[in-house]
């Protein structure tokens, strides 16, 4: 039973090393992603500080009338033909802009789910760990109690023997 037992704590203790390796991985894991959520996050807010800001400038200074003033007051046709090609392009740069700062808000969003999803598997773990380190504790109690009622039987059994070598 002993070497039955010694056994068993070589096995705990490998399964200790072996879970201790793969939360240490969660953590790190963790880490990276809280990370990377945190650039994101930066990008983020300053795609929306620009996209805001550029938005500003253009309601302020690009209203119905001023677009016609800006391309009525060309020289000549071929420079109104530009300048209409450029709020074109301007406009399709801003709505590109927007389309950013979604597309940035998306990749924040994957990266908090992906986080919640490694803490919740971190807690499984642990969890996990917990419960067959119980049912470990509880399996080494069991043979601990067996050995000693060996023992005590090994004892008893030794004195009857003495008792009868001794009449």
């Amino acid at each position: 039973y002993k070497i039955k037992i010694s056994q068993l704590e070589k096995s705990n203790k490998i399964k200790s090393a072996e879970f201790k390796k793969r939360l240490k991985a969660l953590y790190s894991e963790l880490e990276q992603k809280s990370a990377l959520i945190a650039n994101l996050q930066k990008q983020l807010e300053e795609r929306k500080q620009k996209y805001i800001k550029s938005m500003r400038y253009f309601t302020r200074h690009h209203s119905f009338e001023d677009k016609l003033m800006f391309v009525f007051s060309a020289h000549d046709f071929g420079q109104m033909y530009r300048r209409i090609r450029f709020m074109k392009e301007y406009a399709s740069f801003q709505k590109a802009q927007g389309e950013i700062v979604k597309v940035k808000q998306q990749q924040v969003q994957e990266k908090h789910n992906q986080l919640k999803n490694t803490k919740s598997q971190k807690d499984v773990l642990l969890n996990k760990g917990k419960k067959e380190r119980v049912e470990l504790e509880g399996q080494h109690a069991e043979q601990q109690k067996v050995v000693s009622s060996l023992e005590k039987q090994q004892k008893t059994i030794q004195s009857v023997i003495n008792d009868q070598k001794k009449k």
